[in-house]
């Protein structure tokens, strides 16, 4: 596997050739889900260190009334000293494949600015950087995403999806969406923080921003084909969203690595989520 140097945008993947055939997606995704299972593991072990995050009753009873269950900086802010949880998403991503051992070195360097590269995570800070920087950040998105994915956990009680929420940005933190996730037949689509990894159904169309749906406002484009992927841009508004099949939360960092080539594209056109 690749020992390039990843970015917050890009980080290195299983495969750097086409993909294979679409008789091979399940190939595909299980051959990303071995390669990853050392940021799976440091999610499960960051949650493991975390107290009940939040008031779930107040929690749940905020998205009832339609607003978001909390305010993902105050639950970063209050998750302990997450320095060593960022030391070890070094190594995760080290024996990943993802960086070499000088990049994971100097990444370790900046530990001290763990909370520095959170809040530019978290705010969705769109700005280029030079490359040890991008997997300094790229490495404290893991641990802020396994801080939020476990509060928004404890929001839901356990719930896959959370139902009846009218909004386009996320229940739980507030996030944008990343990903909208479809069955055959189905109009209504499931939609996937990019922060927390909260999902929830929209009966939206088009653009979740303007509401644009037909071209030349919105384009639909195919990518990554041979799994059932969508980029779907609206040109007045300037966001996107990938479209494709649904998949069980779990499997959201393997689909989001996938298509890490796909977010670079987007984002160097200046497009947002």
């Amino acid at each position: 596997m690749s020992t390039r140097a990843a970015t917050a945008e890009e980080p290195t993947t299983a495969r750097s050739d086409p993909y294979r055939p679409i008789a091979d997606a399940r190939a595909l995704r299980a051959l990303y889900a071995v390669q990853l299972a050392p940021i799976v593991a440091l999610h499960e072990r960051i949650a493991r260190r975390l107290a009940e995050p939040l008031n779930v009753a107040g929690a749940r009873e905020r998205i009832a009334a339609g607003h978001i269950a909390f305010d993902p900086r105050v639950v970063l802010a209050c998750a302990g000293n997450l320095v060593p949880a960022f030391v070890d998403a070094t190594f995760a991503l080290e024996d990943a494949g993802l960086i070499s051992g000088a990049v994971a070195t100097a990444v370790r360097a900046r530990a001290a600015s763990v909370y520095l590269l959170l809040g530019s995570w978290a705010s969705g800070e769109l700005r280029s950087y030079d490359d040890v920087t991008a997997v300094s950040r790229y490495a404290a998105s893991l641990v802020g995403r396994a801080v939020l994915r476990h509060a928004s956990e404890v929001a839901r009680r356990g719930e896959a999806v959370v139902r009846g929420w009218p909004h386009p940005h996320c229940p739980c933190c507030g996030g944008a969406p990343d990903l909208a996730l479809t069955s055959d037949g189905e109009e209504w689509r499931t939609l996937a923080c990019v922060r927390c990894d909260t999902m929830w159904l929209t009966d939206r169309p088009g653009c979740l921003g303007c509401g644009e749906e037909e071209p030349p406002s919105v384009v639909r484009i195919s990518v990554v084909s041979q799994l059932g992927y969508q980029l779907i841009i609206c040109n007045p508004c300037a966001r996107y969203i990938k479209q494709g099949p649904l998949v069980p939360t779990e499997s959201l960092l393997v689909e989001r690595t996938i298509l890490t080539a796909v977010d670079a594209a987007a984002k160097r056109r200046g497009l947002r989520f």
